[in-house]
């Protein structure tokens, strides 16, 4: 009846893990959501009043000057966005990061309880066996955890390197030549 229980709690785990990671990503989807309706009402909002700008425009020096500087704002408005994008997908990586080690451990320890468990009487001689394997889930967890401190480093820089690019990337000179052709 103990194995029966034990399946049992551990069957009610796995579905409450489960649909506490989708109800996260499905956060995670409706910050997307929002944000990309933000931009597109922030692009619309920007488009008429740059147009009117151009249309009140008396000289071509003003359009010019009025489109040079509209340049630098996009490219602002756009690292801004992706830099939303990324937090928001990294947080939702962390996530699937922190839920795959959660299980991965949980797993384990049900293993190893398992194995020690008066339920599951061990065959004689089988003390080696149980303990090569008790050594290697806490091989496993250990793995686990310093694959989960790399992953955070490496979501520290991915956070610390596109302002960087985006910023490099704005301050890049336009092309020269003419839509259509090739500067060489």
């Amino acid at each position: 009846m103990l194995m029966q229980e034990s399946a049992t709690a551990f069957g009610k785990a796995c579905l409450d893990d489960f649909f506490g990671l989708t109800q996260k990503m499905a956060d995670s989807v409706e910050q997307l959501s929002e944000l990309n309706l933000r931009a597109a009402r922030t692009a619309v909002a920007d488009s008429l009043e740059s147009a009117q700008k151009a249309v009140s425009s008396r000289e071509v020096q003003e359009w010019s000057a009025l489109q040079d500087s509209l340049a630098p704002l996009a490219m602002g408005k756009m690292s801004a966005y992706g830099s939303e994008v990324i937090e928001i997908a990294l947080a939702a990586r962390l996530e699937w990061v922190r839920f795959a080690i959660a299980r991965s451990v949980a797993y384990g320890r049900g293993l190893q309880g398992l194995v020690k468990s008066p339920a599951w009487p061990m065959p004689a001689g089988a003390e080696a066996a149980a303990a090569a394997l008790d050594t290697a889930i806490t091989a496993a967890n250990s793995l686990v955890q310093k694959v989960q401190q790399t992953d955070e480093q490496v979501v520290e820089v991915m956070r610390g390197n596109f302002p960087l690019a985006a910023d490099a990337a704005a301050r890049r000179p336009a092309r020269a030549g003419t839509p259509g052709t090739r500067a060489r």
